[in-house]
This record gives C-alpha cells, sequence and structure tokens, in this order.
C-alpha cells in the first residue's frame, strides 16, 4: 500500500510549478484518480490493513476556491469546508490517507492552472471590452464546473462512491455546519466580456479534464 500511496503522491507532484507541462500535469492527476480507485479495490482485500480518517487544511485566496475544493473533494470521496479565521478562509478537506492527500494535491494544480487562464482572460477581456469586472470568477466558475463533468464521469466509471465513515466523521467533528450565502459580485460588468470568460473557462477546463481516454491502462 505504501508504494502505491508513494506512486500517487509523485503523479501529484508533476504540477507546473515544478515543470510539467499543462497537459502532463492534468494527465498525472487522471491517472493518479485511476490508481485511487485501484487502490480502493486492493485494500478490501487486506482487511488488517486499515485507513485513518483525518483532515488536511489548504489556505483558500478566492472565492472561487471554494466550489473548487467542492468540485474536488465530490470527486475523490472526501468531505469539504471552509473554516474562517479572521479575514483569512481555508479549506478542510477530511477522509481517508489516500483520498485527502490526492483531494489536496488535485486542488492545488487545478487551482494553479485556473489563476493562470483567468489571468489571460482578464488580460484579453480589458484589450477588447475595456473592462474585466467578474472576468475571473466567470471563467474560474466556468472552468470548475467542466472539470467537475469530467472528473464526474471518471469518477462513475470507476465505481467511486462516498464513504459514509467519512460523511459520519464529518458530522462528529463538525455537527452546527451552515450553508454559506452565495457570493454577490458587482453588477458594473460588460456582459459579451463575461460571457467569453464563462466560454473559455469552460472550454479550458474540459480539455484539462479529459486529457487521457478513461479505461486506458494505468500504465
Amino acid at each position: 500500500m505504501k508504494k502505491i500511496l508513494d506512486k500517487i503522491h509523485a503523479l501529484l507532484q508533476r504540477t507546473e510549478d515544478n515543470g510539467a507541462s499543462q497537459a502532463e500535469a492534468v494527465e498525472a492527476a487522471k491517472l493518479a484518480q485511476r490508481l485511487m480507485a485501484k487502490y480502493h479495490v486492493e485494500i478490501t482485500e487486506y482487511e488488517e490493513q486499515k485507513e485513518t480518517i483525518d483532515e488536511i487544511e489548504v489556505a483558500m485566496t478566492r472565492h472561487w476556491n471554494r466550489n473548487l475544493a467542492a468540485a474536488i473533494a465530490a470527486n475523490t470521496c472526501c468531505e469539504v469546508l471552509a473554516k474562517h479565521r479572521g479575514r483569512k478562509t481555508a479549506a478542510i478537506f477530511l477522509g481517508k490517507d489516500a483520498d485527502r492527500k490526492t483531494a489536496v494535491s488535485m486542488f492545488e494544480m487545478f487551482r494553479s492552472l485556473i489563476k493562470k487562464g483567468a489571468a489571460e482572460a482578464r488580460n484579453t477581456a480589458l484589450r477588447e471590452y475595456g473592462n474585466a469586472a467578474n472576468v475571473e470568477i466567470m471563467y474560474a466558475k466556468a472552468y470548475i464546473r467542466a472539470v467537475e463533468d469530467e472528473l464526474g464521469k471518471q469518477c462513475r466509471a470507476l465505481a467511486l462512491v462516498p464513504s459514509a465513515e467519512v460523511t459520519e466523521e464529518m458530522n462528529k467533528r463538525y455537527p452546527n455546519l451552515k450553508r454559506a450565502p452565495e457570493q454577490q459580485y458587482a453588477k458594473s460588468y460588460d456582459i459579451d466580456a463575461v460571457r467569453m470568460a464563462a466560454c473559455k473557462g469552460y472550454a479550458d477546463g474540459q480539455r484539462a479534464a479529459m486529457r487521457r481516454e478513461i479505461g486506458r491502462d494505468a500504465g
């Protein structure tokens, strides 16, 4: 099991920040997800090996980080919540050992890709429309929706399902969870600019999340 965890971790270190291309980073993340599924199947054959359920905290720096965290958690068999400390907010990923580590690595990888794409969308909006209000959030939300759609397909194909144990542990640790209100955004934006950002965000997210055909051998 340690070898599997090490391989998953190594795959998820293939990020743009570590020198990988966008295509290499996304393909590594999807391969890690397939290995995760295989790991879950194999671990049931060894009853003496039990994974612990714990949590990892990751700082969130943008409003859309919460959407991304929720999308990743939903497709890595984890639970997630936002914790506030003054003006700082963090995502708490709770799940089994391999799942929560994978969730955090995928969150950080896609967050990096979205920030880069959103910056390009903002520059385009300023150049072509003279207004970039709401462009980043619209790009990010569309990108995240595409990632959620594509990873969800793979998740269903691999029969990955949330663990009741994880949900129970989340309810035990955080019994008073409340749904956060929808974030309100500025009204003074250019409709063509935000439409462009949303279309580009979804297209970029879809390409990123479907680099590798589902069902292809992990090797």
